[in-house]
């Protein structure tokens, strides 16, 4: 499927999505096009960020392997000690432990998700 169509575009099934590095003056290049060549197809081009997301306290910016919290916090109902996958609190509405919103920890949506994403990008230094 050609995803650079404005179908895709707001019907994202059958769409690949990629990673990839880029040294910075082809980075500014690319992004100049908007587009790459990949074989005999055209591929769009978008810059993505994202953050990471530890699994046993639900916070930003490390994995649960390198966590100092050493509580585990549900992404669910954000009580201690149990993760979202035994929670008896299903039934009630999710509480974000990041934001205080009604949303489970790991919403993509999250104020404090897009924030922490903000300061990934402030940090991010292209070298132009």
């Amino acid at each position: 499927r050609d995803c650079s169509s404005d179908v895709c575009s707001s019907d994202l099934v059958g769409c690949v999505w990629w990673g990839c590095e880029a040294e910075h003056l082809l980075f500014k290049r690319i992004m100049r096009k908007r587009k790459i060549y990949i074989g005999f197809g055209k591929c769009r081009v978008a810059e993505y960020f994202d953050v990471t997301q530890c699994f046993g306290c639900c916070k930003f910016g490390h994995k649960q392997a390198d966590c100092r919290n050493k509580q585990i916090i549900c992404s669910h109902c954000a009580r201690l000690e149990h993760k979202k996958d035994v929670c008896n609190l299903m039934d009630i509405p999710p509480k974000c432990i990041n934001c205080g919103g009604n949303h489970d920890a790991t919403e993509r949506e999250c104020k404090a998700r897009q924030t922490a994403i903000n300061m990934v990008v402030r940090r991010t230094d292209y070298r132009i």
